[in-house]
């Protein structure tokens, strides 16, 4: 009796040890050893003054305001109802007419917005002189340094919930009226208009927090840099008529500002919320975890997990070790590096997991769940600041070219080429279309490839 008892006992303990202890004491390691990664990617904090701070005025674009001092004000008592897409009723005798219809779209590159604004020339008119005030906002925003969300980083937001500004704003509405202003032979507006739109848009990579600002960024300035190449090529002379505003705005951008390295650090920031989040509540998450991996995981690299879903483990700490290494290369001097030889940015695949690796996760079930297949690849956001790089190189290329007499530029266009390159990429004058081309990082053929630059050499 005694020996079936003690032999009881050292089976309880052996499961004890393999099924609690050996796997803590594994997470703890594997936390642990994660520290000089969270280390690199802890959050900066909120931008302070002499930094100009726009994000008030980007919340507040839909209304008619003053000042800095007023929309401060705005945002701390009716804020939240902003930031929720509501129309506070204290607001709503400044709220300006919003653009229906894709009234101010005009084209996904500069050449069809040209197009589009002359078959229409009455409606973009009629459209631009409604909504001028709403572009008169989105104008001032090129006065900010940055926008940074108020009260971030914290430890409470999860990035997937926040609503956004009004973004689709200084997409379309700049685009449209500096057309506009084109056509009916408003040059210098035009040109002023256009750039500061790149300039907010270059404010705006070093927003937050998370991707979306800098994105949005990249997007501004190879939209509008696609327009003004659009533009040059209708009348080359212009390129020696930029206005002030234009200063280096057309510029390629620095290593520093094509680096994803900040939106990283705020995206990590965030997945670390969700997962403090998701451990408080672990029968729920593990309910969740089940119905997900029953609707749409058949991977072979994440089946074994299927067997620990039940088990209410989660620790957001290890979780969080676990998946840092899906942002921490964009931080690392490899990818600065990889960013100043134009070289494409390449982001390596998630670690295997192996046998200490899978045991460990007895003890963070749940946490090993999401880190094998909720983690994206960032590796195309990365390169889409490199692209928008490239296209400003080709455009500074078009740039020095009309600034020469129209009988040299054909001879001077293979060195001018080749002053613009970079030691990863060429720049290439297509013939047949009578543009300028460079291979693309990013996948061909989606709206996130900048469009050829137009060049007119005679």
């Amino acid at each position: 009796m005694k020996k079936l008892l003690f032999t009881l006992v050292l089976l309880i303990l052996a499961a004890y040890a393999l099924l609690y202890a050996v796997p803590q004491h594994l997470m703890q390691r594997e936390t642990a050893a994660a520290a000089p990664t969270f280390a690199l990617l802890t959050p900066a904090p909120e931008p302070q003054p002499p930094v100009k701070n726009g994000i008030d005025a980007l919340w507040l674009l839909p209304y008619r305001t003053e000042n800095d001092a007023e929309r401060a004000r705005i945002m701390r008592e009716h804020g939240a109802a902003v930031m929720r897409g509501e129309t506070p009723r204290e607001l709503a005798d400044i709220l300006l007419p919003q653009p229906q219809n894709n009234e101010l779209t005009c084209g996904r590159n500069g050449i069809e917005c040209l197009a589009a604004v002359r078959a229409k020339p009455q409606a973009y008119r009629a459209a631009t002189e409604k909504y001028a005030a709403l572009a008169a906002n989105v104008a001032q925003l090129a006065a900010y340094d940055t926008f940074a969300q108020r009260g971030w980083p914290n430890d409470t937001d999860n990035l997937a919930e926040l609503r956004l500004p009004a973004f689709q704003h200084l997409l379309h509405a700049p685009a449209a009226a500096a057309a506009t202003e084109w056509t009916n032979g408003q040059h210098t507006a035009a040109f002023a208009r256009l750039c500061r739109s790149i300039r907010t848009g270059r404010a705006l990579l070093n927003g937050r927090p998370g991707l979306i600002y800098p994105m949005i960024g990249n997007a501004l300035i190879r939209k509008n840099t696609e327009l003004a190449a659009a533009m040059l090529a209708e009348q080359p002379e212009q390129a020696t008529r930029l206005p002030q505003e234009c200063d280096g705005m057309f510029a390629p951008l620095t290593p520093a500002e094509q680096s994803i390295c900040p939106a990283m650090r705020d995206e990590f920031h965030s997945a670390a919320n969700l997962y403090r989040t998701l451990a408080r509540s672990p029968y729920q998450t593990a309910q969740s975890l089940t119905a997900n991996l029953a609707a749409d995981n058949g991977q072979a690299d994440s089946q074994w997990l299927a067997g620990i879903v039940p088990i209410p483990t989660m620790n957001a700490g290890h979780t969080a070790a676990r998946t840092a290494y899906a942002y921490a290369p964009a931080c690392l001097p490899q990818a600065a590096a990889q960013l100043a030889r134009d070289q494409a940015v390449s982001l390596p695949p998630p670690p295997p997991d192996g046998f200490t690796a899978k045991w460990a996760c007895l003890a963070d079930a749940q946490g090993c769940i999401l880190s094998s297949t909720s983690v994206p690849d960032y590796t195309a956001y990365a390169r889409r600041l490199q692209d928008t790089s490239m296209q400003q190189r080709a455009f500074q290329a078009a740039l020095e070219l009309y600034r020469l007499p129209k009988t040299q530029r054909r001879a001077a266009l293979e060195k001018t080429l080749a002053a613009h390159a970079t030691p990863a990429r060429r720049l290439t004058w297509d013939e047949a279309t009578r543009t300028l081309t460079f291979p693309h990082y990013t996948q061909t053929g989606n709206n996130n490839t900048p469009a050829p630059i137009p060049l007119r050499l005679e």
